[in-house]
């Protein structure tokens, strides 16, 4: 007993000095401190009362009955002046909110800093949740835990791991540091830094790391983000990746509602389906639906086939795209066989366009899992390049799987050899290299020397490998007032030669000095005297087509 500490020790033997400044109680050991309400009992206990160090040994047991907490180990060392306790083996510590266990611990009492550092195997149990880790600080009053090395948190709803880990007890919040990975029940999300709020029901992560919404099979990367647990939604600002089917998008910037399938593109992305790819300053995208919607729409395959526009909309499922504003395109052209042959595109054959609006379709390949633009359709100012021909029209159709085009409304071709033709409806098979015209087919040059001159047809066939163009039905050509007509004609776009043939007529006027014509070479008869330069160039005309009547050109020519 000493009176002075108001302490007491018992056991089954007691061996001390005779100034007792060193007791050994052995068998059945007790330390019992009334004034501090403390005990410790083991098999052995070492008391030194300079020092006021006791050591244990063999199933020591440390309570506290103030605090009601307990601290149990094989052995152990205690310093009442600085109240540490330092456990070896099996240590196990109580308190009424949780418990933690440890090959060793040492024990802080005094103070504000209360806490308890385990080494070896930590196990971290509380209320709600259970922690491991190769060591960790149990700070008491703050209720918080700080784990280092192979660290494991468990709840209900979830597990996190990671290199270390601080976890605060009250507020429910865990925040782990070096390859961390939060695994719930539809979402796992891994990352250099990961911060779970329980209570917000909110992960953020930053750092190299990966999400995984299971339920859809959704998998991807972000460099910072953060995900609501209570909605499904991830948000990031920054760079992130994204993996749904078949499908692989990337981007700057993204709010993605998994469960519905929403994302909200706030910044640059694309989104990539087997051989094309989407790409959008900003836009919408439903990864359930696949819809795709994109503002400055930029969509290019791997063979080469590019389009562009202010907005695009559109489904690789169902195979359709929309493009409107500023529209700018470029297809692979004269492929014999479209949805066998993935060769790329070669710019000699390639067919650009512009448009106000433009609608583009798709069919799969046959064999793999690419696909190509089989049918387009531009509306409003087009403009189409094919080869050495320009195609304008208010409405362009292009069948690529048959490689044929069809144009109508305001058609003007222009074959880049000083000749164009208009006409209201053309119709081209790039196969062939034939086109086919009609409806106020119209043809001009555009030499100076001819730029008066104009054909007209009911219809016409062209042939880009001859350079020719053959018209038929009322074939007119004209200049002012003299024209030529036929059945049909031949027009040579190189040689600049048009070939009359079938009902030929011709209609030509010649002025006179006072005034008056003769037309189809009849005088109007009014007195006066003929210019003799008129009556060579009529004898001219009619040499060259070696045709007379009574020195007088005929009123018609069969």
């Amino acid at each position: 007993v000493n009176t002075f500490d108001d302490t007491f020790s018992e056991a089954d033997k007691v061996e001390t000095t005779t100034k007792f400044e060193t007791i050994v109680a052995t068998g059945h050991a007790k330390y019992n401190n009334k004034k501090d309400k403390k005990t410790m009992t083991a098999d052995k206990i070492t008391y030194n009362d300079p020092t006021k160090v006791s050591f244990a040994e063999g199933h020591v047991v440390y309570k506290e009955e103030k605090t009601k907490r307990m601290l149990t180990a094989d052995k152990m060392r205690y310093d009442d002046i600085n109240k540490i306790g330092n456990a070896e083996g099996h240590v196990h510590y109580t308190s009424p909110e949780s418990k933690l266990d440890a090959q060793k611990a040492d024990y802080y009492m005094n103070g504000d800093d209360e806490r308890v550092e385990g080494f070896g195997n930590v196990v971290y149990t509380g209320k709600e949740s259970v922690i491991t880790a190769d060591s960790a600080v149990y700070f008491i009053k703050k209720k918080q835990i700080n784990g280092n090395g192979h660290v494991v948190y468990k709840s209900k709803e979830s597990v996190i791991t990671g290199d270390s880990a601080v976890y605060l007890v009250d507020k429910k919040q865990v925040d782990g540091r070096g390859h961390v990975r939060y695994t719930g029940k539809t979402m796992i999300i891994t990352g250099d830094h990961v911060f779970y709020d329980k209570v917000a029901n909110i992960i953020t992560g930053d750092g190299n790391g990966t999400y995984n919404y299971l339920p859809r099979r959704t998998t991807g990367t972000y460099r910072s983000g953060v995900y609501d647990l209570k909605t499904h939604t991830m948000t990031t600002s920054d760079y992130y990746t994204a993996n749904y089917d078949d499908y692989k998008m990337d981007g700057t910037g993204l709010v993605y509602v998994f469960p519905t399938g929403n994302a909200t593109m706030n910044g640059p992305f694309n989104v990539k389906k087997q051989n094309f790819n989407v790409h959008g300053a900003n836009g919408k995208m439903n990864t359930i639906s696949k819809d795709i919607f994109a503002n400055k729409m930029e969509m290019t395959s791997v063979q080469g086939d590019k389009i562009s526009s202010d907005v695009g909309q559109g489904s690789f499922e169902r195979k359709e795209f929309r493009f409107d504003g500023h529209v700018k395109g470029k297809i692979r052209g004269n492929v014999k066989d479209l949805i066998h042959d993935p060769r790329p595109l070669v710019e000699s054959e390639a067919v650009h366009f512009v448009g106000n609006t433009a609608k583009v379709y798709f069919v799969s390949h046959k064999n793999g899992s690419n696909m190509s633009i089989t049918r387009s359709e531009i509306k409003e100012n087009v403009r189409m390049t094919y080869k050495d021909i320009t195609l304008d029209s208010q409405y362009n159709e292009m069948d690529s799987r048959r490689n044929l085009i069809l144009a109508r409304d305001k058609v003007m071709v222009d074959f880049k050899n000083n000749t164009k033709m208009t006409a209201n409806y053309l119709y081209m098979d790039m196969n062939k290299q034939e086109g086919y015209a009609r409806n106020n087919v119209k043809i001009v040059s555009t030499l100076p020397q001819f730029k008066t001159i104009n054909t007209s047809a009911d219809k016409a066939t062209i042939y880009l490998k001859d350079k020719k163009i053959k018209l038929n039905g009322n074939v007119v050509t004209y200049q002012g007032k003299n024209q030529i007509s036929s059945k049909n004609a031949i027009y040579d776009m190189d040689k600049k030669i048009l070939e009359n043939e079938g009902n030929i007529q011709m209609r030509y006027e010649v002025q006179n000095n006072d005034g008056n014509n003769s037309i189809n070479g009849n005088s109007n008869e009014i007195p006066g005297r003929s210019d003799p330069r008129n009556s060579e160039a009529v004898q001219e005309v009619i040499g060259k087509l070696s045709v007379s009547e009574g020195g007088r050109l005929p009123k018609s020519m069969t």
